[in-house]
């Protein structure tokens, strides 16, 4: 019994999936929050159970370049490019590493335009690599476990 007890509880442990951390917060042109656009801190970072961490910024065309909202947040989607109409211009990034939504919006920390990769990148969903540290990590913690089982 204890045996089957064990088990459950490593195969809860290791069903249980990392979250994505990322910066949340927004500023808009009417309550601005500089902290936001420019170092997003700590204090506003969640772990997110999405699939990318974004940015979302829209400026005015005319004043070019004033900030009428800024958004840090997670989504399933994955947004990507730059659309102008007749009076805002949107950016949109996403990005697939914990914090790494930091940028101010129209580039990465880079200078890159796209998080991810430009329209000749291929681009395949997977793990990262602090992802793989994690179950680097975990894997002698289970095989230390499997022996324990072996012998009770």
């Amino acid at each position: 019994m204890l045996r089957h007890y064990v088990l459950f509880v490593l195969l809860f442990y290791f069903s249980t999936a990392n979250g994505l951390k990322c910066y949340t917060c927004s500023s808009t042109e009417s309550d601005y929050d500089d902290s936001c656009v420019s170092s997003p801190s700590d204090d506003s970072t969640t772990n997110c159970n999405k699939k990318y961490c974004n940015i979302v910024r829209e400026e005015d065309v005319d004043p070019k370049g004033k900030l009428s909202s800024f958004v840090r947040g997670c989504s399933d989607e994955y947004l990507s490019g730059k659309t102008v109409d007749q009076t805002h211009i949107f950016y949109q990034m996403s990005c697939r590493d914990d914090l790494c939504n930091f940028g101010d919006g129209k580039s990465s920390s880079n200078g890159n335009t796209n998080y991810i990769g430009d329209k000749s990148t291929i681009y395949c969903p997977g793990s990262d690599s602090s992802n793989a540290n994690k179950l680097l990590f975990h894997i002698p913690l289970f095989l230390i476990m499997i022996v324990f089982i072996r012998f009770i």
